[in-house]
Formats: C-alpha cells, sequence, structure tokens
C-alpha cells in the first residue's frame, strides 16, 4: 500500500518546491567545496594513478564494445534521472516489442511507467525524483512517450530511447493533459506562447515543432474568452477534442465551467455541459471521452470535494454520478479498450491513503481488480 500523498491529476504545478530545495542547499555545497578543495585535489591524483593501472591491466580490445552489468545500470540511472534527458541510445527495461492495445501509463509518486493492461511487465519510462513532469501521454502504438517539462515538450521513443525536444520556442501551461493524434504526428496541450499571450488548446507538429492554435479567446464562447482553457482529452480517432473553461474559484466555492467539444475536421466547437447551470458537479479535475465518442467520463467533486466519477451521455446531455463511497477519492481518466468499463482509482481521504486499482463498468459494478501501485492515466 502507498503511504504517501495521493498523486491525482491536478492544475496546481508546484514549480516552486523544488527550486526552494536547490536555493537552500546552493549555501551548504559551497561551503563543502571550498572546505574540501585540498582533499579533492589530493583524492583527484590518486585516482587518475589508479586510473593508468587499471588501464595497463584492461582485457583486450575486442571485448570493449561488449557492455558490462555495471554499465547497463550506469545508463539506465543516468536516463531515469536526468532532468532533460540526452539525445542518445540508452540502456533500459522498456520492452523492445510492444502491443498497442495491451499497454497502459502509470504514474506513482512522480514516478512514470509503462506495464501490461493487468499491471504486469511494469517498466520505468520516467523517475521523477529531481524534476517533476507535468503532463504525459503514452502514443497509440506504445511505442512514444511524450511529456512537459519546464515550458519544454519532449519525446521519447522507447524503442530507440532517443529523446528530442520537439517545441523550437519557449511554451507556457497551466496543467490539463497531452494527447497524441491518431497517427502519431501531432500532440494537442494546452499551451501560450509569444504569439498566443493567453492560454489556449495546442497542436504541435511532433517533427519539426511547428506549434498550430486550434482553440483560443477569439474563436471559442465568450465565457472563455476571459477565462482560463484547458485541455481535458482528445477522442481515440483524432476527430474530437475536449476541453474546459473555467474561473479558479474562491476557497469552498463552487467552481464556475463549462465543457466544450472541438471538431478537428470543421473546426467548430459546441458547450456540450454547462457547469454553471447544475449543482451536481462543483469542479472538474480531469475527463475522458469513450473510444466510441458517445460517454465523457468526468472526474469531479461535489460540495464536500471527495472526487467521484461521474459519466456524461454526449447525445443527450444527461449527466449522472458513478460513483459514491464516502471516505474516499474515486478517479478514472482510462477506458478500458472499449465503452462499457474504466480503468478506476480508489485512495483513502484521511491516512494512511491505502489506494487500490480496479475496472469499473459504466453502471458502477467492480468487473477485475488490478495489481498496480499507482494512478492509471492512459
Amino acid at each position: 500500500m502507498n503511504s504517501e500523498e495521493p498523486v491525482t491529476p491536478t492544475r496546481e504545478l508546484n514549480k516552486l518546491s523544488f527550486a526552494q530545495r536547490e536555493a537552500y542547499g546552493l549555501t551548504q555545497r559551497w561551503a563543502f567545496l571550498f572546505w574540501t578543495r585540498s582533499l579533492m585535489k589530493q583524492f583527484t591524483i590518486f585516482i587518475l594513478f589508479t586510473l593508468c593501472l587499471v588501464a595497463c591491466t584492461a582485457q583486450p580490445a575486442s571485448n570493449s564494445g561488449v557492455p558490462t552489468a555495471i554499465q547497463e545500470e550506469i545508463a539506465q540511472s543516468t536516463a531515469m534521472l536526468s532532468p532533460i534527458p540526452e539525445e542518445t541510445v540508452l540502456v533500459t527495461n522498456t520492452p523492445t516489442h510492444v502491443a498497442a492495445n495491451d499497454k497502459i501509463l502509470i504514474v506513482d509518486q512522480l514516478n512514470y511507467y509503462m506495464a501490461n493492461s493487468d499491471g504486469s511487465g511494469k517498466a520505468l519510462l520516467y523517475s521523477g525524483e529531481t524534476s517533476r513532469i507535468e503532463m504525459a501521454s503514452l502514443s497509440p502504438s506504445a511505442t512514444k512517450f511524450a511529456y512537459f517539462l519546464n515550458n519544454s515538450l519532449y519525446v521519447q521513443d522507447l524503442l530507440t530511447q532517443n529523446t528530442v525536444t520537439v517545441n523550437k520556442e519557449i511554451i507556457g501551461s497551466m496543467g490539463g493533459q497531452i494527447r497524441w493524434s491518431a497517427d502519431e504526428t501531432k500532440l494537442a496541450m494546452t499551451c501560450a506562447n509569444a504569439q498566443q499571450p493567453s492560454l489556449a488548446v495546442c497542436s504541435i507538429d511532433a517533427q519539426n515543432g511547428q506549434i498550430e492554435i486550434l482553440v483560443n479567446e477569439k474563436n471559442t464562447a465568450e465565457f472563455c474568452a476571459a477565462n482560463n482553457i484547458e485541455l481535458l482529452d482528445s477522442s481515440k480517432d483524432g476527430s474530437t477534442i475536449i476541453y474546459e473553461c473555467y474561473i479558479i474559484p474562491e476557497h469552498r466555492q463552487k467552481q464556475s465551467f463549462s465543457v466544450y467539444s472541438y471538431e478537428v475536421a470543421s473546426k467548430t466547437t459546441k458547450q456540450i455541459f454547462d457547469g454553471t447551470s447544475q449543482d451536481l458537479i462543483w469542479e472538474i479535475h480531469s475527463a475522458s471521452i469513450s473510444p466510441n465518442n458517445a460517454l465523457l467520463l468526468i472526474n469531479g467533486a461535489k460540495g464536500d470535494y471527495i472526487q467521484q466519477i461521474f459519466l456524461l451521455d454526449l447525445s443527450s446531455g444527461s449527466v449522472r454520478q458513478v460513483t459514491s463511497e464516502a471516505g474516499y477519492h474515486s478517479s478514472a481518466i482510462v477506458w478500458k479498450g472499449d465503452n462499457d468499463a474504466f480503468y478506476t482509482h480508489k485512495q483513502n481521504v484521511q491516512p494512511p491513503y491505502e489506494e487500490s486499482n480496479f475496472v469499473m463498468n459504466t453502471d458502477g459494478n467492480v468487473v477485475a481488480t488490478v495489481e498496480i501501485v499507482g494512478t492509471i492515466i492512459k
């Protein structure tokens, strides 16, 4: 069981915590460096002398190209702990052959893993020990891992382990999701840049980093023009994008929000859920559209601020609450390959924050348990 604070999708980025720790430690590191300067000089001489001895007794050159177990471990550690990974081939536990429909993306304690749909075969993709990813997404073929960190969008090829920086200019964001296009050539996310200073829904070319503004304050509802815009999800076939416009509420107050769909082909927007005219959902944390584009899973909270799962029928506009268990946060971000079931994460509201994962159908019944630690996010 996990005894740490719950890791759930949120709009609060907490970017300052790492910077504060770094600033505090800087003074201590400088004092330590001055104190040990003379000792390090002697130690360096000793290391150089030792390396000379090792070079004299090294193995023949024919074996030099064969990586040892220690070299593989160093390569893996470097890849996972580097805040901005190098564009190089590294040895990891990521499988060389993956089946797109059999993979899920898991976040646990700021670390990101890929696993089989039943939770087995868990492989680390990114360690959040030193730098926290703000958003992440696994491609439809499960061969690419995209993530947003420090105003840059990165794509890691899981077959070659090459990681590239996609954007050619600094981009900002305020949460939401990253979503791949069906053909894996583009990435949709909430962004802002020099040409688009206010938040918008953007499509970014995964090859050349070119940014196309899909939805901004000029081509959406009047409610969105003066408020925050955030990408929630995109459909499996890439035809529809779901986004939300909202006002950050005062403490313990109901959020004013509205959810819209954007049709990629026609470039038209329509409102699918008016949060201001109902009291069932006080705020939305995330949402996921079903594979057949007929239903929308909503992770939100009522007046008690306990996270629950709701289901919106996109044809009728009706919404109903799926979970209601007291004392637990419940969330569902990923449909399980069909339109009748989805992965669900449950966690205690109070310590010790015990958690569990299972598959639930649209009637709210548990149909299977999934033995993993963390939250399934894609």
